[in-house]
Order: structure tokens, then C-alpha cells, then sequence
């Protein structure tokens, strides 16, 4: 019976860590863009299924400790990030999932090789779009927390050109698919001049 103590502490200890929200890391360029797509996977998967922290490249070294996952969103590094770079071999040697966008990256600035289990997740980043952010998060919850069994979509093909309007909820990809949905929506008078104005994809990737 004194051997059973111990094993049942243990195997409450194991089961509490289980239910217990995963605290997960992302260093981004974009934390208002992955702050709503969190918004869009609560909806969809629920709420405290995990703690998310969005830093800047400015990131404090105490952001990136005690998480069951660091991930670093983009190519970039900055000094702040490289003098954390003890600090996330010692999370990784106890069991903090690292990655990147790029996981070369995180060998030559932190000396980590980026976790079997992460590397498909820059892919729904390189894609960009609410849609791929949302689901690359419930990819990080799921990484972090495999007992969840979240269904979580492939990465959405990047958009390359097309037609967007911010009240519309996709691009369209031919003008007069655009036009109806124009005069559908009652948004403008009809016969109104239009004007349209070009940008980089990745304004609306992010």
C-alpha cells in the first residue's frame, strides 16, 4: 500500500497536467492578426483548451519559459530572441516543442532542432488569411495536446490575385463574380463610379 501512494500522486499529477489548458508561445510580426484568429478558434473549438502568449520580436526571455510550445512566426530574429537562447535549450530539454516558420533558423540562432511534430505548421503561415492563421493555432493546440483529437484542416492555398472588398467574406477571383455580389449587396447605388486600388498580397495575408 505505501508503493500505491506514490504511483496514484503520480498518476494524478499526470492526469491534472493532461486537463490543464497548454501554454503556447508564438513570436510574430502579426500578433493582432493571430489575436483574432484565436477569437475564430474559440468559436470553433472552445475556450481554455490553451494559453496563447503573442510577442514581439522584442520578446522577453520569461515568455518563452515553462510553455509546452515556442514558435517563432516569420525569418526574422532579433537580439532580444538570440539572448534567449539558453533559455529555450533548457525549456526544450524538458519537453518545450519548438519550431518555426523556417526551422533552419533555429539552429543557427538557438542551436534547437525545430520539433518533429511542428513542422508542418509553417505552411498555413506562408499561406496567410484568417482562415490558415485559425487553423494553424488549433495545429499548435493539437501538437501541444494530441489526446484532443481537434480536426484540423490543411493549409488553404495562398491567394495570389483576385478582387477583395472588405465587407465581402472571400476574394473573388473574376470581375463579374465580383460585380454581383456588388449589386447584391446594396452596398453602393447602382450605375455609381467604382474605383479599385492595388496592394501586395501579404497586406491581406495579415
Amino acid at each position: 500500500m505505501a508503493r500505491a501512494i506514490p504511483l496514484l500522486a503520480l498518476l494524478l499529477a499526470a492526469a491534472a497536467q493532461a486537463a490543464a489548458p497548454a501554454r503556447i508561445s508564438v513570436i510574430t510580426r502579426y500578433p493582432d492578426a493571430l489575436q483574432a484568429a484565436l477569437l475564430e478558434f474559440e468559436k470553433r473549438y472552445g475556450r481554455g483548451l490553451a494559453q496563447f502568449t503573442f510577442s514581439s520580436e522584442k520578446v522577453r526571455c520569461e515568455d518563452l519559459t515553462g510553455r509546452r510550445i515556442v514558435f517563432v512566426h516569420g525569418r526574422f530574429w532579433s537580439p532580444e530572441m538570440r539572448a534567449c537562447g539558453e533559455a529555450v535549450r533548457q525549456a526544450e530539454r524538458q519537453g518545450t516543442l519548438v519550431g518555426a516558420s523556417n526551422g533552419s533558423i533555429l539552429e543557427s540562432n538557438w542551436r534547437v532542432r525545430q520539433a518533429e511534430a511542428l513542422a508542418g505548421a509553417g505552411a498555413y503561415l506562408d499561406a496567410g488569411g484568417a482562415a490558415n492563421l485559425t487553423a494553424f493555432l488549433a495545429f499548435l493546440v493539437q501538437a501541444a495536446q494530441p489526446a484532443l483529437k481537434l480536426s484540423v484542416p490543411p493549409p488553404g492555398a495562398a491567394v495570389e490575385e483576385g478582387i477583395y472588398h472588405p465587407k465581402a467574406n472571400r476574394v473573388f477571383d473574376r470581375l463579374d463574380a465580383y460585380l454581383a455580389w456588388s449589386r447584391a449587396s446594396g452596398l453602393v447605388p447602382p450605375g455609381a463610379p467604382m474605383a479599385g486600388i492595388t496592394f501586395f498580397g501579404n497586406s491581406l495575408q495579415y
